[in-house]
């Protein structure tokens, strides 16, 4: 090389095209054996360019957001993950070095987006603005391996952009979110255009004090696999429709673990009637006798639309007779005390009465040298 630099050479080719230099100053190196071999320290001190993919973008804290994102170095890679997002097209990986990451959010994520971070404990991203949402999914979204801090009430960590379409939930894996009174990640079909309205989630931990770990609602859909929360006001919480699919997950130190509360207020309900009166037949709870003769049939309910009244008698004894002959037209056929006050306030009194209770048809009922005696 000491007898080339020497010389002025001008698109000249050497040793069978191995080494051309051009007229414009750059130098092509191109060895037969497809190597080029340096047997000493190499120094770039400009850019470095190569075969890229376009759908790959980095971001490193040594990187700028002036970049394009397509290369790992410095003189490559976006400072920032909003900045790789807004640029690169749907359907890209974001990878994200180790560092802490001070982001403008929200950031909303293109249909089938990754952002996937080196290593869960050395990607750390806070939010610039801890009161709103962090990352804003579409369908078949991933967001995997990162730290996420400093959310506030009432930003969410991960959510389904309002609008989109998913067919393929969006995933959130081996994440975990710190915050207070946040949600870690919030399900709301009504925001949708349609399809599942869901998300799943793995290893996926929720330390929020105060927030929810979960939320589901209006028919939104989540699994989650072993997602744990701690310290929240509510584990999983699920309303007016939301469904939950949890497994291997907890709900430590908070105020309450799991919470299913509403209706889904589109549903078609089935409707039916729960009907223990009117269609309660005549039932006897009770028989006195006095070893003689039957002396009262008591009954806990005296049925209801009655003509006639038939009392059938199984067991030893013979001579019977009883005879139903009284029908009333709207009367009491069952009287129950459902409300004790005893005077006393003692919230554990129970009912006591002095006679019986129950509402008896009257009539003649006769036995072996007896007549029955009837009571209201």
């Amino acid at each position: 090389m000491e007898y080339i630099k020497k010389q002025s050479i001008y698109s000249r080719k050497i040793d069978n095209n191995e080494l051309i230099i051009n007229n414009d100053g750059t130098i092509e190196l191109t060895p037969a054996a497809g190597a080029v071999k340096v047997a000493g320290n190499l120094e770039v001190t400009g850019s470095s360019s190569g075969p890229t993919n376009d759908l790959v973008y980095y971001v490193s804290l040594e990187g700028d957001d002036a970049n394009d994102g397509l290369g790992a170095g410095a003189s490559r890679a976006k400072r920032s993950i909003k900045s790789a997002v807004e640029d690169a097209p749907a359907g890209s990986t974001i990878k994200v070095a180790p560092g802490e990451f001070y982001e403008d959010n929200p950031i909303t994520l293109k249909e089938r987006m990754t952002v996937r971070g080196d290593s869960l404990r050395n990607v750390l991203v806070f939010p610039n603005n801890p009161t709103l949402d962090l990352f804003l999914m579409d369908n078949a979204c991933y967001l995997f391996q990162m730290t996420f801090r400093g959310l506030r009430d009432p930003g969410w960590c991960a959510r389904i952009r309002e609008g989109a379409l998913v067919t393929t939930s969006p995933y959130v894996q081996n994440c975990t979110t710190f915050g207070y009174a946040a949600v870690g990640q919030k399900i709301d079909g009504a925001l949708h255009d349609g399809g599942n309205d869901s998300i799943v989630s793995n290893d996926f931990t929720q330390v929020i004090s105060d927030g929810i770990g979960a939320w589901l609602l209006n028919n939104g859909r989540a699994e989650l696999v072993s997602v744990f929360s701690y310290y929240a006001h509510i584990g999983y919480l699920c309303e007016t429709g939301g469904r939950a699919r949890a497994t291997n997950g907890n709900n430590s130190y908070g105020t309450y673990g799991s919470v299913a509360e509403g209706v889904d207020p589109d549903e078609t309900p089935v409707t039916a009637v729960v009907d223990n009166s009117t269609q309660y037949n005549a039932t006897i709870s009770n028989v006195y006798t006095n070893t003689d003769a039957i002396q009262r049939l008591e009954y806990s309910h005296a049925g209801n639309d009655y003509t006639e009244a038939q009392v059938d008698i199984f067991g030893v004894g013979d001579s019977e007779s009883l005879v139903q002959d009284e029908f009333r037209d709207e009367g009491v056929n069952q009287v129950r005390i459902i409300e004790v006050d005893d005077s006393t306030g003692n919230p554990d009194a129970t009912a006591g009465a002095t006679g019986p209770t129950d509402r008896r048809p009257s009539g003649d009922a006769e036995g072996t040298g007896h007549t029955p005696e009837w009571s209201a």
